[in-house]
């Protein structure tokens, strides 16, 4: 009969000072990425984020708007406002409803958008730039077991 010794599994115990540490620690680094995210993003109904939904699909009502964002009709309607005052978005009345306003891009809107595609890109590369392609797929395993 085989006798051979197997290694014994070390088990490291944390007490509740080290665990607290440490999830300040994680906490902490956590909120700083969060803000530098909420930097590129500004926001579930930002400016930026109608530009860019505005550029993929070219027209939509305000209506369309609110739902894809999953915020409410004024706030869409209070952030159209500010686009059209810069030129960035044009408002017609819709012909189908005269309540309703349908939403294009201009090209100059159109011109910011692709600014801020590219920065939110050099954003993103310099955020993750300290990753391997593997350890940034160990990260997003990580973050969904936190979900």
């Amino acid at each position: 009969m085989n006798s051979e010794r197997k290694t014994p599994v070390r088990i490291t115990f944390i007490d509740s000072s080290q665990e607290r540490e440490i999830n300040n620690d994680l906490f902490g680094l956590l909120v700083d990425i969060s803000h530098d995210i909420s930097g590129m993003y500004e926001g579930k109904g930002s400016q930026k984020g109608i530009l860019l939904y505005l550029m993929e699909v070219k027209t939509a009502s305000q209506k369309m708007i609110a739902e894809h964002f999953n915020i409410k009709p004024a706030s869409v309607s209070e952030t159209v406002t500010k686009l059209e005052k810069n030129g960035y978005v044009e408002k017609v009345q819709s012909s189908d409803d005269k309540r309703s306003y349908n939403i294009s891009i201009t090209g100059k809107g159109e011109s910011f958008a692709r600014d801020i595609r590219i920065s939110k890109a050099d954003k993103q590369k310099r955020l993750f730039k300290g990753l391997e392609n593997e350890e940034k797929l160990q990260l997003i395993d990580m973050l969904k077991k936190m979900r």
